[in-house]
This record gives C-alpha cells, structure tokens and sequence, in this order.
C-alpha cells in the first residue's frame, strides 16, 4: 500500500491514537479498496467488511491486516503506540534500553497460551507475536490487566486458529 493512513479528525484524536479496532483499520486501509484490501491479506470480502462494522479479529488475522497495511499490529489490535512500526517515532521509542521484564513477560505469556493450547508455533510467528506482545507490555503501566488480557486473546486466537493447520 502507497498510501500513508489518513489522519482524518473524525479517525484519530490529538495524539494519532484511532479509538475503535473498526476505526483503526479504517485508518490503515487508507483509500483502498475493501475488495483489493481483503485479496492482499488473503482473507475474504465479507470477513473485512465484518471488521469494518465491528467484529474483533483472531490474532493471525490481525496480524495478516496489519502487514497488508504497512501498520504495526500494537497500534492496530490496541490503538497504542506509533501506527507505523517503520516510523522515526516507532525507531526512536525501540532505540531505548530494552525492557527485559516486559519481555520476559511478553514471552511468558506467549509460552504458557502455547503449552496450554498444547501447541508449537513456527520461531518467526512466535518472535512476531512475541514482539507484539512486548510493544503492549512496555507502552503500559498496567502490565498485569494486559497481560490477563494479552492470555485471554491468545488462548482464543490459539485455539481457534493454529490447531486447524
């Protein structure tokens, strides 16, 4: 996608932050169309349009919208942090010492959603849901609701998702 996400006031308040997953992929798709957008993250019209009117994605296919969008899947599945993982704010905020608690938990919760799901996952799914789940886990002070509820989405998406591949 050549286009940069609207910054439409209705979309996005003062800070960049876009209230609403509806209103965030609204956002990152742009002026594309949902027709081209659903064929580049190889899912279904309707299965976009769906989003669109405010169902909730699994966590592979977020992730499948937030990489056809060119966005960083925090700032997609949350609204937190910059939208563009690429961006000078998302380079400065990772250029920072790196916050090994919330790595560790960030891993940890990834781990133990796998185990319990008794599933294993590819090392590049499992670094990017890692790192997402780290971008999550660093932006908050509050990383014990997060990661309660970073463990309920995983377990969800786990379950329904990767068991059927």
């Amino acid at each position: 996608m050549t286009e940069e996400p609207n910054s439409d006031a209705a979309s996005q308040n003062a800070t960049g932050k876009c209230d609403g997953f509806s209103k965030r992929l609204k956002v990152a798709m742009g002026g594309e169309s949902t027709n081209s957008f659903a064929r580049k993250c190889d899912l279904r019209e309707s299965t976009i349009r769906g989003y669109l009117s405010g169902s909730t994605p699994s966590l592979d296919k977020a992730l499948a919208m937030s990489k056809a969008a060119g966005v960083s899947l925090a700032w997609l599945a949350s609204g937190e942090g910059p939208i563009r993982a690429d961006s000078p704010t998302a380079q400065a905020g990772n250029a920072g010492p790196l916050d090994l608690e919330a790595l560790e938990l960030a891993i940890a919760v990834l781990e133990e959603a796998l185990h319990r799901n008794g599933l294993k996952m590819r090392p590049a799914e499992k670094a990017a849901l890692a790192a997402s789940n780290y971008d999550l886990l660093r932006l908050t002070s509050d990383r014990e609701s997060i990661s309660v509820q970073l463990r309920q989405i995983l377990d969800s998406t786990l379950s329904r998702s990767w068991k059927d591949e």
